[in-house]
């Protein structure tokens, strides 16, 4: 697991942001993924957000195929050097590690550029001994932007985040 390393302003404080999907998620976990609040606590209600893949239910799916994305718009170009984003985990309940996150860069909002790939901390639904863990992924990078993509690919039902800096 990661902790906090990396440190200066936090760009993405209260930006605006979409997120993927036609839905909104799963109506308990739709925490702000912008608002400067980090849990430090695993919790099942709206201090976290989830990215839901399963079922077929259109109002709730936000990671069709097991993929889901959020563009932060930081309502101007800015410096980005580095991307932070609080993940929990608890495989038995099916809230996996993703199984890959990647970041991209736009300043129109509609061409990205890939900036990296989040190093994370991977648990499958066998790992039970670290459940109810929350932790810290961060990535360094260089670059200027308006937009900041952070693509999900999920390994489970659900990935929960609740903080992108």
């Amino acid at each position: 697991m990661h902790t906090t390393s990396i440190t200066g302003t936090n760009v993405a404080l209260n930006a605006k942001y979409t997120v993927s999907g036609t839905g909104v998620g799963h109506s308990n976990y739709t925490a702000s993924l912008t608002d400067g609040q980090a849990n430090n606590a695993m919790a099942y209600d709206n201090t976290w957000f989830a990215f839901y893949c399963n079922g077929s239910d259109p109002t709730v799916l936000n990671a069709p195929d097991k993929q889901g994305y959020v563009i932060i718009d930081l309502g101007a170009e800015k410096d980005i050097n580095a991307i932070r984003i609080n993940f929990a985990n608890n495989t038995g309940a099916g809230i996996c590690s993703a199984e890959k996150v990647t970041v991209s860069f736009s300043n129109d909002g509609e061409s990205f550029e890939k900036a990296g790939r989040m190093p994370l901390y991977i648990a499958t639904a066998e790992d039970t001994a670290n459940d109810n863990k929350v932790y810290w992924s961060e990535l360094e990078v260089e670059g200027t932007a308006r937009y900041v993509k952070v693509d999900v690919t999920l390994l489970g039902t659900f990935v929960f985040l609740n903080e992108i800096e």
